[in-house]
């Protein structure tokens, strides 16, 4: 799976711990602190695992290494039992209701930075868009230089200018010089 599909930064509500299937959890723990707390961590290892990964990883995944088989199993039953999983993963409707439109915003701003990028390398390039398929980070406008010995490629000016790269520094009295710079 590609990195390209998940996330770096989760969208996670700040409401969590009020949310109405906390409160159920919390009911379903009857009392047992120690219990609520391995759910909790539990769930919100699930929530960030399957945004770095970008589809809804399973609990048994996702689960801190602390926790042994027993108490995973007991973890689940009752996320379940409060609505917080669906199977060994998250709800698919929860899911798609916070991963789909950050997906989506993510898309958007690579479209539109592909287009930017054409825009900025003129419409003969390829755009810049370093997540894109088949594109390459370093794909700039380039023209062939010959010099007496082969064909190089160099990366094209602005100018115009057909003269050689190192005609350019020489100048007309045969010694390097310095150009461009302004100033």
């Amino acid at each position: 799976m590609s990195r390209d599909d998940g996330f770096e930064i989760a969208d996670v509500d700040v409401k969590l711990l009020d949310d109405p299937k906390v409160r159920a959890l919390v009911r379903a723990c009857s009392g047992n602190e120690y219990l609520l707390n391995r759910c909790v961590v539990a769930y919100v290892a699930l929530v960030l695992a399957s945004w770095r990964d970008g589809v809804r990883a399973t609990l048994e995944s996702a689960a801190p290494l602390w926790l042994d088989a027993d108490q995973l199993a007991e973890v689940g039953d009752r996320l379940r039992h409060a609505k917080m999983l669906d199977g060994n993963r998250l709800p698919k409707r929860s899911w798609d209701s916070w991963f789909g439109p950050a997906q989506a915003r993510r898309e958007q701003r690579r479209e539109a930075s592909a287009v930017a990028n054409a825009a900025r390398w003129g419409n003969g390039s390829r755009a810049v868009s370093g997540r894109d398929s088949g594109r390459t980070p370093d794909a700039l406008p380039v023209r062939t230089v010959r010099t007496d010995r082969s064909v190089r490629r160099a990366p094209a000016r602005e100018s115009g200018d057909p003269r050689s790269l190192k005609e350019i520094l020489r100048g007309t009295t045969g010694e390097p010089k310095i150009v461009g710079g302004g100033g």
